[in-house]
């Protein structure tokens, strides 16, 4: 688990060899640092949890080693009981809009299952959102240049997210095959 607080917090450092522009770091802390502020505090901030640590690429099934960091996050929605936890996914730019926005979706309730299931957090105060890749940090380069922007980001505030706020990318065109016809 250190490994993900290292992470977050180089990453935050460095704004990712300063390719991550430092607007898009504001109010970035890491896990450890917002389990020991005050409710009025966490309200301006955010983590990151990086997707490289928590998931397989391409998966949204949570690796063993991702389990440390989200009992940690357990730990923070238990010791602010009036708050709610926002799970944001986020995905790199490869690949197209639907795949990475459904990737992002299902990397967020990976999150919130786990949370909900292992840790018997309460689902009403936990929200989930996929942003696929409309918010990256770093806007160009290949898959390990681009890692920062495969995260999830957690916020802890005092209403559930606004409703439709985000745009679902248009569907890419589907063949549909005619289904043959059944045996009677």
């Amino acid at each position: 688990d250190g490994e993900m607080a290292n992470f977050t917090d180089e990453l935050i450092k460095k704004g990712n060899n300063g390719l991550v522009d430092r607007g898009k770091l504001d109010g970035v802390e890491s896990l450890d640092n917002l389990l020991d502020l005050p409710s009025n505090l966490l309200l301006s901030k955010k983590t990151l949890l990086p997707s490289d640590l928590l998931f397989e690429f391409n998966r949204a099934e949570l690796r063993e080693s991702a389990k440390v960091g989200l009992m940690k996050l357990g730990l923070l929605i238990d010791k602010n009981p009036t708050l709610y936890c926002w799970i944001e996914g986020h995905t790199d730019l490869i690949g197209s809009d639907e795949m990475n926005f459904k990737l992002s979706e299902r990397r967020a309730d990976a999150v919130k299952d786990y949370l909900v299931k292992s840790m018997r957090m309460d689902p009403e105060r936990i929200f989930t959102r996929g942003f696929g890749k409309t918010q990256p940090l770093i806007t160009s380069g290949n898959a390990d240049i681009q890692a920062p922007n495969r995260r999830v980001e957690i916020r802890m505030r005092k209403t559930p997210p606004p409703k439709g706020e985000i745009k679902t990318p248009k569907a890419e065109p589907v063949i549909i095959e005619p289904e043959p016809p059944k045996a009677v």
